[in-house]
Formats: structure tokens, C-alpha cells, sequence
């Protein structure tokens, strides 16, 4: 930080915090563009001592989606962080302390009865945004309803992965029509997924955004995407993260239970047998997405430890191919480039 960033910090908890005494503390990041600290607040608990966390965002907005967000989540009934302070032209923004244990920890190592006891209580919360918050549309009225996975989204993200994975970290050379013929697939892809119901999504509803608190429940962190979008784009987010090793039986076992849950919210009836087959062409989107966004990381970006999530990531995407015949000439096309995706035995 600049001596004048200290300065205008300073004063912004003064202000929250209302003159009392405190110590501030970088926190590592990951690939987010905002810049978080710990705060130590003096007597601020029963024990003396509470922390915060402040959020400096990269630039200045007036009125940033995560403030809205929260409010739909927090109505929702969502375990998301109180805000308690806010400079919009600094970018500040003073939050509850969910600690530093994310889901992607509290598992490592773990066995898989502390898996699951855990990854159901994130399917449950996951449910409750789709569901509860999209109960507050009336309530909460926020872009987020407005703003949705639709085919130019979902195939933005496609493109993204071409870009990145094939161009530049495979240094793809597209034979004559190859190029054509592979977005006209990976575009019938996004326009059956945008053609599904939509519900309320966290966007990013993975292990490293999930916290773990002292109590043992759950937080959520970095919502501020949310938007509309089949209600399998956050469970394959959850089921298929590339940053954890997740037991086959717990995912299916809190698969079911979304299940169940559904059942309970959908009045009409569940097709089971549909629901699957869009869950698995949401795996190969939101993980495609996700080696776009590894491969621009690492290869772009120069944080060079991403492309160590693309053998998980990939694997994702290859059993789904496995499950899904119908996408044939979509696996012939990207396995010509991308031979991660071989079957394997």
C-alpha cells in the first residue's frame, strides 16, 4: 500500500470501528483482482478481541454488486458476511471474519463421514440460494435476477477456453472448418443448457469458497457474480471442483440428497432421467470453463500454479464424454487437441 492508501484506510476504521484501537494484516489471495486484510479490533468481544475482514476492491464503485447480493442472500436466510462499513469512492468494505478454514481444507485428509457431513450441509445452503433467494426477487429487487446464463454467456466462456486452452497453452493450429465445425458443437452445448429453468446461482460454489467456522457451520464468500442459470450449474460446481479429490460415494451421495431436496421444491415433478443428462453437459461446460480460466491464469496471468488443476479439471470432462454419447463429435474434436482427454482403460 502507498502512504496515502494507509492514510484513507486508517481513517475508514476509525470511522466504522468508531475510535477503537486495531491492528490490520494482508491476507494471502488467489486469483481475485481485490485485496483483503484481517482487522484486529480491540475490545471488540466479550474475549477482548474481534477481527474483520476489510475487502479493498480494485476500483472505486458506487454501488457494487456485492452489497446487493448480500442482501438477497442474507434475506434468504444464507449464512453470508454482515457488512459493516462502506466507502464507495476508496472501494472499502468492512465484513464479518469467516475465518481462514475453507472447505478445500477442512476436508484434506479428512474421511469421508466428515465429508459428507460437511458437503451436505454446502448442498443444503446451495438449495436455499436457488431457492429461497429466488423467493426474494419481489423483496430484494437486484441484476442479479435480471442477469443469466443464457447461450451468449455460456458460450462467451466457451470461446474463453479456446483462447486459452487451445491457442495459447496447446498452441492449437485449427485445420480448414475444424475451428467452425467445434464452436457449432460447443454452441448446440450452451443453447440446451440455456434452454433449461433457471434459478438463482452463486456462480463460483466450490470448496475455496466455503468456510469453514468455529462452530462448525458453514459460511459463503464471493457471491457478488451471482446470476441466473440451471439449477446443475452450482452442484457441478460443488460435485466436480477441480481443487478437491471428492470420494465417488459421497458424490453421489450428496447428489441424491440435491435430488431429494428438488423433488420437495418442484412441484410438478422431477424427471430424473433429464435432470441427469443436463447435470452432465453442465460438467463439461463449467469444467471446460474452468481449464479456460487455469489456462489464463498460468499461461496469462503468470501465477503459475494453475495449470496443476487442469489433469483433475480435464478428468471431470472425459468421464462425463464417457457418460454421454451423444456428444461424440464434440470429445473426436477437442481430444485431436487435447489428448488429456483419451479414454482411459
Amino acid at each position: 500500500m502507498t502512504e496515502s492508501t494507509d492514510e484513507k484506510i486508517k481513517s475508514f476504521l476509525d470511522t466504522c470501528l468508531k475510535g477503537r484501537g486495531f491492528e490490520i494484516v494482508r491476507l494471502a489471495g488467489d486469483a481475485s483482482t481485490r485485496v483483503y486484510y484481517r482487522v484486529a479490533v480491540q475490545g471488540g468481544s466479550k474475549r477482548g478481541r474481534q477481527t474483520l475482514v476489510l475487502m479493498h476492491m480494485a476500483e472505486p464503485d458506487p454501488d457494487p454488486l456485492f452489497i446487493g447480493v448480500q442482501q438477497v442472500l442474507h434475506s434468504a436466510g444464507v449464512p453470508v458476511p454482515a457488512i459493516h462499513g462502506f466507502d464507495p469512492g476508496l472501494g472499502l468494505m468492512l465484513l464479518d471474519d469467516f475465518g481462514d478454514i475453507t472447505l478445500e481444507q477442512a476436508v484434506s485428509g479428512a474421511d469421508e463421514q466428515h465429508w459428507l457431513a460437511l458437503y451436505l450441509k454446502s448442498v443444503q445452503i446451495m438449495a436455499d440460494i436457488q431457492f429461497k433467494g429466488m423467493a426474494q426477487r419481489g423483496e430484494c429487487p437486484h441484476p442479479c435476477f435480471s442477469l443469466a446464463f443464457d447461450t451468449d454467456k455460456l458460450m462467451y466462456e466457451m470461446d474463453f477456453f479456446v483462447e486459452h486452452v487451445l491457442r495459447i497453452w496447446k498452441e492449437a493450429e485449427f485445420k480448414p472448418g475444424e475451428e467452425r465445425a467445434l464452436r457449432g458443437e460447443l454452441e448446440a452445448l450452451c443453447a440446451e443448457l440455456a434452454a433449461e429453468p433457471r434459478v438463482l446461482c452463486h456462480r463460483d460454489y466450490h470448496s475455496r469458497n466455503l468456510m469453514v467456522l468455529e462452530d462448525g457451520e458453514l459460511g459463503v464468500i464471493d457471491f457478488q457474480d451471482a446470476r441466473m442459470g440451471p439449477c446443475q450449474y452450482d452442484l457441478v460446481s460443488l460435485l466436480h471442483d477441480s481443487y478437491v479429490d471428492m470420494p465417488q460415494t459421497v458424490r453421489e451421495q450428496v447428489y441424491d440428497a440435491y435430488v431429494q431436496r428438488l423433488e420437495i421444491e418442484l412441484p410438478g415433478g422431477l424427471d430424473k432421467d433429464h435432470f441427469y443428462n443436463i447435470y452432465l453437459l453442465m460438467v463439461l461446460q463449467r469444467n471446460l470453463k474452468a481449464a479456460g480460466s487455469f489456462a489464463y491464469l498460468d499461461c496469462v496471468k503468470n501465477m503459475n500454479r494453475y495449470l496443476a488443476r487442469m489433469p483433475q479439471c480435464l478428468g471431470h470432462v472425459r468421464a462425463a464424454f464417457e457418460r454421454l454419447p451423444a456428444k461424440a463429435r464434440l470429445m473426436e474434436l477437442l481430444e485431436s487437441y487435447l489428448p488429456e482427454l483419451g479414454r482411459t482403460g
